[in-house]
Order: C-alpha cells, then sequence, then structure tokens
C-alpha cells in the first residue's frame, strides 16, 4: 500500500482518498488490500473510503468484510454498500440484519433503504421488530424510501404489494 494512501486511511480522510483514487484509479486496489489489514481502524477508514469512492469493483471485497470480527468494521461496510447502492449486495445486507450487534443492524437497514430494492422489503418490515429502537427506527425510514424508490406512493402501497405476492406464492 502507498504510503500517501496509508496515511490518508490512518488519519480517516474518505474525501480525500477519493480524490486521489480518482485521479490515480490504480490506487483503489491499495483501498482494498486495507480491507484486510490488521489495524481496524485502518479496516474501518478503507470501507468508509470505499463508500465515497462508490466504484463496483469494491463490492465484493466489501461483502467479504460483513464478516470482519469487529463490529465498528461491520458498520462501514454495510455503509458503504447502501452508498454503493450495487442491488447484487442485497443478499448479504439482509443476512447482516442477523448480526448480533444493533449498531450494524441499524446501519444496514439504511444501506438497503438507499438500495431500494423489493427484496429486501419483508425483511425490513421484520426489523420493525427488533428489540432496539434505532434499528426499528431507522427500519420504518429505509421502509419509507424503498417506498419512494420503488415508485410506490407510500410505504401501506408498498407493504400491500408485498403481502399480495406472498398470496401469489401460496
Amino acid at each position: 500500500m502507498s504510503e500517501n494512501i496509508r496515511k490518508l486511511l490512518e488519519s480517516g480522510k474518505s474525501r480525500e482518498i477519493a480524490r486521489n483514487v480518482k485521479k490515480n484509479p490504480e490506487k483503489i486496489d491499495d483501498v482494498i488490500r486495507a480491507l484486510k489489514d490488521h489495524n481496524k481502524i485502518i479496516r474501518e477508514h478503507a470501507a468508509a473510503a470505499l463508500g465515497v469512492i462508490s466504484d463496483e469493483q469494491a463490492v465484493k471485497p466489501l461483502i467479504n468484510a460483513l464478516n470482519d470480527k469487529e463490529s465498528t468494521v461491520r458498520k462501514e461496510v454495510t455503509i458503504a454498500l447502501g452508498k454503493i447502492g450495487i442491488e447484487w449486495a442485497v443478499e448479504p445486507l439482509i443476512k447482516a440484519l442477523e448480526d448480533k450487534n444493533s449498531g450494524v443492524r441499524e446501519k444496514t437497514v439504511k444501506g438497503l433503504g438507499e438500495i431500494g430494492d423489493e427484496r429486501a422489503v419483508e425483511p425490513l418490515i421484520k426489523a420493525l421488530e427488533d428489540k432496539d429502537e434505532s434499528v426499528h427506527g431507522k427500519a420504518f425510514i429505509a421502509l419509507a424510501r424503498s417506498a419512494e424508490r420503488m415508485d410506490f406512493s407510500s410505504m401501506d402501497e408498498l407493504i400491500k404489494h408485498v403481502e399480495e405476492g406472498k398470496h401469489r406464492k401460496n
């Protein structure tokens, strides 16, 4: 990893890292590799920077980082995936709703709301029942955003659409 990128990661300057990568696209590899650094702060900042950079090539490494042992890293990863907004990140994010850390679940519902994919609606409805108040509050907001992104006039209309789909399958 270049010394410049490492220093920026240590200081948490995500936007500056993003500008650096935009000028030198090959530097994204350094940021992606930093997701496996021994230092959790570097991993957190790398995930945050990748969210700002929003490059599709970071999605698979970010998905792998959902298994990081540190919840602070997993939180940043879910935020980054939501910012990038790739639909194939939805299933791994849905799985992250099962994380034992409520902060990770909270950021995950936010990320799913940013993506606005129909597959996330039912898990977000279930998240409304999360024992942590911040999780179910964010789930409500995420459902409202999802309804908007999927061109439903209201969250109720979105939920009705999902319910009708379940009845058709049965």
